[in-house]
């Protein structure tokens, strides 16, 4: 968005607007702008005209060409065969009118600038579009990203190859069965070795690159590698870029005045072929237009046509005495402007009057057969009444359906037509109206193509604009109208029926039909038009004969008028009569009740003073002087639809007037002789109205009274409102008639709205037009001799000759008060007027042959510099006041300078931007907040160095006749050593280069000035600018070679500089979206390539302001088109002699170039697009608010606390979707053959552009990368570039890259690891290296892929030459491989596979090394990767299976436990697979298991691994009796991060005794290290932990258990597996078996798994072989006694668990339940292999033990449960007197109390009849049940006192149920054991009989 339209809105109020900006903390303030800008440092330009040619030459490609202008008159094109004229006599006509007619029929005197279309301000969106549709034909880039989830590896692999394998050998293609796929469950948990049996040598291999073993200079590699960088590359970088540039930013674009042209839109023809009705007795008179339902608008005039026969015509011969050729017109040309899916075709039919319509109707409608009879009536009605009509039917079509041709529905009616007839029958009996509604939807009728081609499309998901000019000829054919109700004949009626048409679900009214039949043919009508009439009757070129009908072009109506110049003379005029109102009409002669309207253009007020200006209508004279509306029979008060065309006299003057006459018509003939008969009509009111009112015509609605008499003389001069003395007006001067005046004049003044026609700099399109096409500019008269310079003093001094250019800039000058300053607001205006004149000036005087410093006067020259002047004082004056002024006035004052770099001395030119930018900076130095000032300055270079001729301007080195050596010595390449020199510019920008390349030194100066202030919206309007110029020279055709380029591109070479000292503010946050993978150290020195405080905190800092993302990724892309362009000997100059610690800034710089223009892939782009994301940032619109007062102090305080900073997008692409802007650009859309859709929206979603465009930037970038790398070689420097390299290659390889790229990319791995050496394998690379090898080793694209195993077996290669081993390569190789297949979901294992087997062919062909044992040690390798790999694949087939994926996870884990990194690597794997489940309890448990794998490592507090065994009992699975030497990655500070992060895990998992464990081991370490802001946050943490503990008391819930047992084949290995998961808490058994049986269900067939739910032993040899039986039992934690005295709390009871139980009841005959003497209870304990919890959710059973209960000891143990609950219940504090009740009643209630009472009687019953001896058991269930008692007692004593009053009727109820439960109780609790019993005591458990 231009600043203008920001501040447009902003004028009239000043204080304000100071306030605004005072306040404006979120757009930014200029502090140290004044030092930033000094007066002292303004450059003097160069003296353009003396030193171009030495500096250049002729010959120089890009020196200004000498003929850059040329006045050319161009023919003036018309479509007639001659000018349109006015048949007046021009002489009488106004000068105006004169003037006009002149200019229409002139030719045009043009200034042509013959490279303009290469000038910024010219660029649009339409060569936009065609720039990318350039673009988009280059070959497709492809990425791992983008592959299709159906394409297979294999296809993938397959395509690539033969892209990049073409001339190699194709044997290693052939396909591998995929091991994943293939395989079954049974393999599940297969030991490791188990997959040794695959060979690898049967696998196949990617093919092999022949020049990896060529020995070959280093040098000359890289000259190869080179040389294939350059093949095949995008030119036209910011092309790609382009679609992501904001065109609302582009202040430099200035729409260029289009030649005026007649309005044209899409043109349908349409021919009528055939109109009669059933009953063909009398002529018919039809009209035909446009109307849009929607809109409520009428498109076009009407078009009259008959197709009457000769007999019915005769009918009509006393009335129509000839008939013109131009009525009897049958085709006609509709013109549609703004096509529409509401548009309707209408048709109004007519017939001369005769009565009533309905009487009229009724022989139509019905089969009267006495036809004569209404012949002989019609014939009457013709004769007597043959010059007025009555309205009688319609018809619409639709013209959405006209271009479907739909014609779907087959009606009754038609079944009996024959079937090739094309009609559609109605019957009169249904509904009109639903038949025309479901006509609209066939397009009534049947339709049919020519050549019999039916088409059915539905034209609604299609372009209509587009459709309309491809659609083939369709006839339609109408069978039956609509009767004209007489009282619905306006138009809003007609616009009702029209929307009940387009409405099928509503109900129609009922409407007659009348049958008959109009058939019209409708084509897109062709580009030339044979015998053709314009509206105003002209011939259009070229004409056939005369004698042939002619076919007339129908006026269009627009629903908006466009802004466009008039093209021809035009002076019509439509009159439509809306309605009449003679109700109160009193007269003694009759009444007025069959009205008719006589309209009558006068020049005079007599009758012969009417003008034949009104057109006739069909079959009648070409122009009559009256016409006639229709007469609806006895209205008094009809509303018409006449519209009645006028031609309007060139001379229009006052006395020009319509007479409106109002006739009284006697439709019934009068019983007496025809020659006695009065005259037919009677006038009964007159009215009129002048045609001109204050010099304009008199257009629009008007309500008019009626006149009783015949106006008076000398009435046409006064309007009818005015009411005249001694004059009688119909009912008392009141408005009684309605007329609307719609006129289509080019010649006579209109009130018309211009506002909307200006672009973005408030240029008027029209104006625009005019001056540079129309407008003659007055020019002294000179003879030949006069020519040339100077000119004579005659032509200096007669005041007759004036200049136009000098007079406007010598007035401009001396102007003050109103004119100066109605100047200002229209300078473009007088600035293009100026141009236009000193061109002309130039050609007349022949000055253009002149050289530029004698082409104009020197006054003229003072004039213009004050001028210049003056403007830039009042921009300066009133920027505060009036913001939409002066940003016009600036632009205006920019283009003036811009186009007086063509015609004027450029050096003159250049001193007059010095003197506006003087001013401008001393006044923004002098003022605190001046952002519009310098936001002005901004646009005001951006705008100049828009020229075509800026690089010419800017005398590139390079040119000189001195030859290029010497040329470029004068402009040396600036050097990046200092990041600034001391007065704040770029090194590079010297004074020397800036005053030699003026205009770019200038752009970059005031880029560096905004860089460095506080305001965003500065900074992205400096990049802007100079990114709009790269974009321009690449558009640039005449800097197509590369040479050409690099001279332009070393102008930029300080940009370099630039960016590297604005690198802290740059934004960083464009992996927001993107995961890179950690490498180890993170690359080492890379790591440290961005400061680890944020860029606000570098704000804080140093003072400078953070870039937002689009600023940055802008700013970026620049310095990678200099990178791109520049000279490699320039560059290479640059960057030499860098210190360590700026190159290492340099490749941290590339760095960010990767990163900003990463490729995130179509689908994300996509997504992105259908998001519509308007802006990474919203800077400008929150400037705009600011501006225009709609911010405040406040709001802009908190936006800036958050800092400019904007979130990225997808791909580049992001962010920027829409961008119309608000304002609508003058521009012509309509005219024939420039007819253009719009250009798409700048940020339309392009993922193709989108990968061109990140393709290029890293090819551009990777080169930069060698060219850095070779000038650092030999230097002291070359192993810190080197490092630098690798670092930034190694972080692109792991960003998504092309196919192409990529094998570039592995090239310059290759040449970086042999340059590096052992560096390459060393702890701070090796890793990295390895692992982003491995990552693209598993690409499932086979060119990339051979190419990485290219470079892995290059890396061992190496290393093996330099120490005979590559020991640490294999360690490190190893160490990622395992950690990248546990993590990475793009990872294919089959890919690697094939990468292995590509490793070991190298080794076996490599014959340098076939004698030492480096092939079998690459070998032991590769099966030693492949081992893993294969422990590995099977984790992908159970991604979706967690408690599968975590054992696999598990026991990889397990595999690696004498191998500390990897078991590290692994366990945190698992970690943060926990995490993604939520499971952060087992989720902190790895954490903790890592930390004991590190402490044992450490030997932490001797002790090791011991020293978390508090926190864990599986600790100590971590010891490692044969200690290792520690390892370097394994650091206390390693321990710490890890418990660290581990507490942070049990908090969030609510294991708050945990946490405190764990701080345990790590207060000392803190301890000791003093650390005591880390032991505040511990105390903190753990107070927080001990609240919550004291909070949740008895409210904590923990995990629930169940055992899961596995039966059938289906499930492999697990088969008869038992396991016990942990579920989250509250996890009932329903839940955890709808989870396993969908889970299983999927994925064997839900008919394949059946759940067991019972918890019996299940015998296998049951169960059907096919299915999958899972068992799922509910368990609970099982402590012994001694074990529940020490585990006090629930969370001791909850943790550290491994023994499990569940009951099981049975009876001894079999059945699970039976009495209660019988019921047995059967407990197994399961014993797990680990604690819960641990590294997964199951854990698998290892012990069981099963314990039986005899019916006694169920008994014992259901009442020391409830004795359990009473306790617990009693005890509890505070009482819970809920709780109390609910367990008291389950044990004593009424309804329960049975339960123990019936135990009782069974166990101790017989005891006490002294039936059965007593034993332990019963004298321990005795006991038992006394305690019972005991406890009842109590807990109802307690309740009691907790009771409230309404309570305690239930207490008593309650204590006497107590009392009779103990009543009952009693004798059988009190039983003595007899002494003879006394010897079954021992009786117990040992019986025999219940056990199983």
């Amino acid at each position: 968005m231009t600043l203008g339209r920001k501040y447009q809105n902003s004028s009239g109020n000043a204080g304000e607007s100071r306030k605004v900006y005072a306040n404006q903390s979120k757009v930014g303030t200029l502090s140290g702008c004044s030092s930033s800008i000094s007066l002292s440092d303004m450059i003097e330009p160069p003296d353009y005209e003396e030193v171009c040619d030495r500096l250049m030459g002729d010959q120089d490609p890009l020196a200004y060409p000498t003929n850059d202008i040329e006045l050319v008159t161009v023919p003036r094109r018309i479509r007639t065969l001659t000018h349109i004229l006015p048949d007046e006599d021009l002489s009488k006509a106004s000068m105006f009118v004169r003037d006009c007619i002149s200019c229409y029929t002139s030719d045009y005197t043009v200034v042509e600038y013959k490279y303009r279309t290469y000038s910024g301000s010219a660029y649009g969106r339409e060569r936009l579009a065609e720039r990318i549709e350039r673009l988009l034909q280059a070959p497709p880039q492809v990425y791992e990203v983008d592959a299709e989830q159906s394409t297979s590896t294999e296809e993938l692999a397959l395509q690539q190859l033969s892209l990049q394998f073409e001339s190699q050998p194709s044997s290693g293609r052939q396909s591998v069965a995929s091991i994943s796929s293939s395989s079954s469950c049974n393999e599940t948990l297969t030991p490791r070795g188990s997959w040794a049996s695959l060979d690898l040598r049967s696998s196949s291999s990617d093919p092999l690159l022949p020049d990896l073993f060529e020995k070959k200079p280093q040098e000359q590699i890289d000259a190869i590698n080179e040389a294939r960088r350059l093949e095949s590359r995008q030119s036209d970088l910011l092309g790609l870029y382009a679609p992501y540039l904001d065109e609302e930013d582009a202040v430099e674009r200035r729409l260029a005045a289009e030649m005026p042209c007649e309005l044209m839109g899409r043109r349908i023809l349409v021919v009528c072929h055939q109109l009669k009705l059933e009953l063909d007795v009398e002529p018919l008179f039809a009209s035909m237009a446009l109307y849009d339902a929607k809109e409520k608008k009428k498109l076009s005039e009407n078009f009259y046509f008959n197709l009457n026969s000769e007999c019915t015509r005769q009918m009509l011969s006393a009335h129509i005495p000839h008939a013109d050729l131009s009525t009897l017109s049958r085709s006609a040309v509709f013109d549609i402007l703004n096509p529409s899916p509401d548009i309707f075709l209408v048709v109004r039919v007519e017939k001369v009057l005769q009565g009533d319509v309905n009487e009229c109707i009724e022989p139509y409608i019905k089969d009267d057969k006495n036809r004569e009879k209404v012949r002989a009536s019609a014939q009457a009605a013709c004769t007597r009444l043959g010059k007025f009509r009555m309205p009688l039917a319609w018809s619409a079509v639709s013209l959405l359906n006209i271009l479907s041709g739909s014609n779907s529905l087959e009606r009754e009616s038609d079944k009996d037509n024959n079937s090739n007839t094309n009609s559609l029958d109605r019957k009169a009996s249904s509904s009109s109206l639903e038949q025309l509604r479901r006509r609209a939807g066939e397009v009534g009728g049947s339709l049919t193509r020519k050549g019999s081609v039916e088409r059915r499309a539905n034209a609604q998901d299609h372009d209509l604009s587009n459709t309309l000019d491809t659609f083939k000829p369709i006839v339609i054919t109408v069978t039956s109208f609509f009767k004209q109700e007489t009282d619905k004949l306006r138009d809003e009626d007609l616009y009702k029926f029209l929307a009940e048409i387009k409405r099928p679900s509503s109900a129609p009214k009922k409407l007659k039909c009348i049958p008959g039949t109009l058939k019209i043919e409708v084509s897109p009508c062709p580009e030339e038009i044979k015998n053709g009439l314009t509206p105003e009757l002209a011939k259009l070129a070229p004409y056939g004969d005369d004698n042939v009908r002619p076919c007339k072009e129908i006026l269009p109506f627009p629903t908006v008028v466009p802004a466009q110049p008039h093209h021809h003379y035009r002076s019509l005029l439509y009159v439509c009569v809306r309605d009449i109102n003679l109700a109160a009409y009193t007269s003694r002669t009759g009444s007025a009740r069959n009205i008719t309207v006589r309209v009558q253009l006068m020049s005079g007020e007599d009758q012969s003073a009417a003008l034949p200006n009104i057109f006739g209508r069909s079959s009648c004279p070409e122009f009559s002087t009256e016409a006639y509306t229709t007469v609806l029979y006895h209205n008094k008060s009809p509303s018409l639809y006449d519209e009645i065309k006028i031609k309007l006299p060139a001379d229009l003057g006052d006395h020009h007037h319509l007479l409106f006459t109002f006739l009284h018509v006697a439709c019934q003939r009068k019983p007496v002789a025809p020659e006695q008969e009065k005259n037919v009509e009677t006038p009964v009111g007159y009215t009129w109205l002048p045609l001109c009112r204050n010099g304009k015509l008199s257009c629009g609605e008007h309500a008019l009274p009626l006149m009783a008499e015949a106006p008076p003389d000398n009435y046409s001069y006064i309007f009818p409102d005015v009411l005249l003395p001694g004059t009688r007006w119909i009912d008392n001067h009141r408005p009684l008639f309605g007329v609307a005046l719609d006129a289509c004049t080019t010649v006579h003044p209109q009130n018309m709205n211009e506002c909307a026609t200006c672009d973005a700099h408030g240029r008027s399109g029209l104006l625009s037009t005019y001056i540079q096409y129309q407008c003659r500019v007055p020019r002294p008269a000179l003879s030949d001799t006069d020519v040339g310079l100077p000119l004579p003093p005659s032509v200096m001094t007669d005041g007759s000759c004036k200049i136009l250019h000098e007079e406007i800039a010598l007035q401009w000058v001396v102007a003050s008060g109103v004119t100066r300053d109605l100047a200002m607001s229209n300078s473009w205006t007088l600035f293009e007027l100026m141009v236009k004149s000193m061109v002309e000036y130039l050609y007349w005087s022949g000055a253009h042959e002149a050289p530029r410093k004698a082409r104009f006067p020197e006054h003229f020259t003072d004039d213009v510099s004050t001028l210049v002047t003056n403007v830039t004082a009042e921009i300066i004056a009133k920027y505060g006041k009036n913001s939409r002024l002066t940003q016009s006035l600036n632009n205006s004052l920019a283009f003036f300078l811009f186009d007086l770099l063509s015609i004027m001395d450029r050096g003159y030119v250049f001193n007059l931007i010095r003197g506006y930018h003087k001013q401008m900076s001393a006044k923004i130095s002098s003022v605190p907040d001046a952002v519009p000032l310098v936001h002005y300055k901004l646009s005001f270079l951006r705008i100049v160095c828009s020229h075509e001729h800026y690089v010419s301007l800017c005398l590139p080195a390079g040119g000189g006749a001195g030859g290029g050596a010497g040329a470029r010595a004068s402009s040396p390449a600036p050097s990046l050593r200092s990041s600034a020199s001391s007065d704040g510019r770029a090194a590079g920008l010297s004074p020397d280069f800036r005053s030699r390349h003026y205009l770019v030194g200038l752009l970059l100066s005031d880029l560096t000035a905004a860089l460095e202030l506080q305001s965003p919206v500065l900074q992205c309007a400096a990049v802007g600018a100079v990114l709009s110029l790269l974009a321009a020279h690449d558009a640039d055709a005449r800097l197509a070679p590369a040479a050409l380029r690099a001279r332009v591109a070393a102008l930029y070479l300080p940009l370099l500089a630039i960016v590297l000292d604005a690198q802290p503010q740059l934004y960083r946050g464009f992996d927001a979206s993107k995961e890179i993978i950690q490498l180890d150290g993170d690359l080492g020195q890379l790591g440290s390539l961005y400061p680890a405080s944020s860029p606000e905190g570098d704000f804080k800092q140093n003072g400078r302001p953070p870039f937002n993302s689009e600023t940055s990724r802008n700013l970026l892309v620049c310095l990678v088109w200099v990178l791109k362009w520049a000279e490699r000997a320039a560059l290479s100059a640059a960057v030499a002699d860098l210190p360590p610690a700026r190159l290492h800034a340099l490749f941290a710089l590339i760095d960010l170039c990767f990163n900003s223009q990463d490729y995130k892939g179509r689908k994300e782009i996509m997504k992105c697009a259908q998001q519509n994301v308007r802006k990474t940032t919203d800077i400008k619109a929150k400037l705009e608010d600011v501006i225009l007062g709609q911010g405040s102090a406040r709001s802009d305080f908190i936006m800036r606390r958050k800092g400019g900073a904007g979130g990225a997008g997808a791909g580049g692409a992001s962010g920027r979707a829409g961008g119309a802007g608000g304002r609508e650009r003058w521009r012509k859309e309509w005219v024939r053959g420039g007819s253009r859709s719009r250009a798409a929206s700048p940020a339309r979603a392009q993922p193709a552009l989108a990968a061109q465009l990140a393709a290029e930037v890293s090819m551009t970038l990777l080169h930069a990368v060698e060219t850095i790398v070779q000038s650092c070689s030999g230097s002291d420097t070359a192993q810190a570039a080197c490092s630098g390299a690798l670092g930034v290659v190694l972080r692109a390889l792991q960003r998504n890259q092309s196919a192409a790229v990529l094998h570039h990319m592995f090239a310059t791995l290759r040449s970086l690891i042999h340059k590096l050496g052992w560096s390459c394998c060393s702890e701070e690379w090796g890793p990295g290296v390895c692992r982003v090898l491995l990552r693209h080793c598993g690409a499932p694209a086979g060119g990339p892929r051979a190419h990485a195993a290219a470079a892995l077996y290059a890396l061992m290669r190496q290393h093996y030459h330099l120490g005979n081993n590559f020991s640490r390569i294999k360690m490190q190789v190893t160490m990622s491989l395992s950690s990248l297949v546990g993590t990475s979901t793009t990872f294919s294992e089959e890919s690697l596979r094939r990468a292995l087997k590509t490793v070991l062919m190298y080794a076996e062909h490599d014959q340098d090394l076939q004698d030492t044992g480096f092939p079998e040690q690459v070998k032991d390798l590769v099966f030693n990767l492949h081992m893993i790999l294969s422990d590995t694949v099977k984790m992908k087939e159970f991604q979706e299976d967690p408690e599968m994926l975590l054992d696999l996870m598990y026991r990889i884990a397990r595999g690696y436990q004498h191998s500390p990194d990897l078991r590290l690597t692994w366990l945190n794997n698992m970690a943060q697979k926990h995490m993604e489940r939520s499971n952060h309890l087992e989720a902190g448990m790895c954490l903790v298991h890592g930390a004991a794998l590190v402490a044992e490592q450490l030997r932490a507090g001797g002790r090791g691994a011991a020293l978390l065994e508090k926190v864990t009992h599986n600790a100590l699975d971590e010891s490692c009796p044969d200690l290792q030497l520690p390892h370097h990655h394994l650091t206390c500070q390693e321990l710490q991060a890890l418990l660290e992060h581990a507490a942070s895990e049990l908090m969030a998992a609510g294991m708050y005794e945990t946490v405190n464990e764990v701080y345990k081991v790590l207060i000392p370490i803190a301890e000791e290290n003093r650390d005591y802001k880390k032991l505040a946050n511990i105390h903190s943490k753990l107070s927080e932990a001990f609240s919550r503990v004291e909070q949740l008391h008895g409210k904590r819930v923990f995990g629930s258990y169940f055992r899961v047992s596995f039966y059938g084949a289906r499930f492999g290995d697990l088969s008869g597996e038992e396991f016990v998961y942990k579920e989250h808490a509250l996890t009932k058994l329903p839940e955890i078996f709808s989870r396993l049986e969908n889970f299983y269900g999927q994925r064997f067939g839900p008919e394949n798994v059946v759940i067991i739910k019972d918890s019996n032993v299940v015998d296998p040899s049951t169960l059907a072989a096919d299915k999958a039986y899972i068992q799922i039992t509910y368990v609970e934690p099982y402590f012994e006694p001694h074990e529940l005295r020490a585990r006090v709390t629930h969370y001791e009871r909850n943790f550290n668990i491994k023994r499990f139980m569940y009951a099981t009841p049975f009876t001894a005959d079999g059945r699970a339940h039976g009495a209660l003497g019988e019921q047995c209870k059967r407990k197994t304990i399961l014993t797990t292999a680990h604690h819960f919890p641990y590294l997964k959710t199951r854990i698998q059973v290892v012990h069981r033990t099963q314990i039986i209960l005899s019916p006694i000891e169920v008994a014992i143990e259901d009442i020391q449960k409830k004795i359990s609950e009473l306790s617990a219940a009693t005890s509890q504090e505070p009482a819970d007197a809920k709780m109390l009740q609910m367990v008291v009643q389950g044990c004593i209630g009424t309804t329960v109390n049975q339960g123990p009472l019936e135990l009782a009687q069974v166990f101790l019953a017989p005891v006490a009849e002294g039936t059965q001896p007593p034993t332990r058991l019963t004298n321990k269930l005795r006991l038992a049940f006394k305690d019972f008692s005991k406890k009842c007692q109590d807990a109802l004593k307690k309740n009691k006192n907790l009771i409230s009053s309404e309570q305690r009727e239930y207490q008593r109820e309650l204590e006497r149920n107590l009392q009779r439960f103990t009543a009952r109780l009693e004798p059988l609790v009190a039983l003595r054991p007899l002494a003879s019993h006394v010897a079954h005591l021992a009786n117990g458990v040992s019986n025999r009989t219940y056990q199983a």
